[in-house]
């Protein structure tokens, strides 16, 4: 059985969701406001592909969108299963601008298998992976490192503390009142059986911390990678993930991902350098990876051997658009290997005109780059 995989996705330049996000903050969506957290950066699509050509044991991938106008046509490809906000999230915690509210009902996802993977959007796999890197017999895999709350501490990171001790003391173990669990900031395999427990656990903990904006009474995805933990049911491995963001010199963005080995997180921070310069450089930087991996392997070719990619039968069909159609007997694993292999420029329409983002005096220091404490 193979893995799913779960990203949810913002297009910010939809009118309709920006109209939605208005009415819940009474103030446009703009250059005004912190708009990082949203603003998308036209790589989706490139995402997509790389974890088709990198990631052959995934099975259907699980877009989840906020609204129907949401949705871009290149969706319709790569075994993608859309997910609208309203097949699984309640219908009183709607309409969410929160990621952590999303996170708290992935379970509820129509058909999604046992094991699966949760990452956010800029989170690319650049060279190739096995299943073991994410889940071997004994469970899924994952990094930890026990870390100190600091005085200067983040929203994230006082949530990760809050959850750390939640789990502690349900399994007896004795940790220090600041302590808490880092996992890096990289992609979490997750069970879903793992899910449900934690919510027949913490039933009105849980729905107490739900809110339609980031708070910091909020729970995040780690509440339930950390009762894997506790549990015994994870296995501690080391951390995959290189970084980069936007307010590191354009050639070093560019190096990290050309030397990176597996994952490698391309955050937009808070603080940035030129928008679209960013982007671009990005783009080409992961397609070059991507295509030369391509040619590398012959990909699609018909190659005697299956390279990494190869093996997408079992992903969900490509839309109900194509199976109405009836007369394309081209079987399913080779439209998605051509549709890995299609190098496509980026659709600068998916993205928002760039903006300039300062820092605000309140705003935390998170200090070391490579964790960037504030997803």
């Amino acid at each position: 059985m193979k893995i799913d995989y779960i990203i949810p996705m913002v297009f910010d330049n939809d009118l309709k969701w920006r109209d939605s996000f208005r009415q819940c903050h009474w103030i446009k969506y703009d250059s005004n406001n912190n708009v990082t957290r949203w603003r998308s950066m036209g790589t989706e699509e490139l995402l997509v592909r790389c974890i088709r050509a990198f990631m052959p044991f995934v099975g259907t991938i699980h877009i989840l969108l906020a609204r129907e106008s949401q949705k871009r046509p290149w969706m319709d490809n790569y075994g993608i299963h859309v997910v609208y906000h309203h097949e699984f999230i309640p219908p009183q915690y709607l309409p969410t601008f929160n990621s952590r509210t999303i996170e708290m009902f992935l379970h509820r996802i129509p058909g999604l298998q046992e094991r699966f993977i949760y990452s956010n959007d800029d989170m690319f796999p650049v060279s190739p992976m096995q299943e073991s890197d994410f889940f071997i017999e004994e469970g899924p895999c994952l990094y930890k490192q026990y870390m100190k709350l600091p005085k200067d501490f983040s929203q994230f990171a006082w949530v990760c503390k809050e959850e750390t001790q939640l789990l502690a003391k349900l399994f007896g173990v004795d940790i220090t009142e600041d302590t808490w669990i880092s996992l890096g900031h990289g992609v979490t395999p997750m069970l879903k059986s793992t899910y449900e427990n934690v919510w027949d656990l913490f039933p009105a903990n849980i729905l107490g911390s739900i809110t339609r904006d980031r708070d910091w009474k909020n729970y995040n995805q780690y509440l339930f990678a950390y009762y894997q933990l506790f549990h015994g049911s994870a296995v501690e491995t080391a951390n995959n993930t290189s970084y980069a963001d936007n307010t590191m010199p354009l050639a070093d963005v560019e190096k990290t991902i050309m030397n990176a080995k597996g994952i490698v997180c391309v955050n937009d921070a808070i603080k940035s350098n030129d928008f679209e310069k960013f982007t671009a450089v990005v783009s080409a930087a992961i397609e070059k990876r991507l295509q030369t991996y391509l040619e590398k392997t012959n990909y699609g070719k018909g190659t005697e051997n299956n390279t990494a990619g190869d093996r997408c039968a079992d992903a969900t069909p490509v839309s109900d658009k194509q199976r109405r159609n009836g007369g394309d007997n081209t079987p399913h694993e080779e439209k998605i290997q051509d549709q890995v292999a299609e190098k496509r420029p980026v659709d600068k329409t998916d993205s928002p005109a760039p903006t300039q983002e300062k820092r605000g005096k309140g705003a935390k220091n998170n200090g070391k780059r490579r964790f960037r404490f504030d997803s």
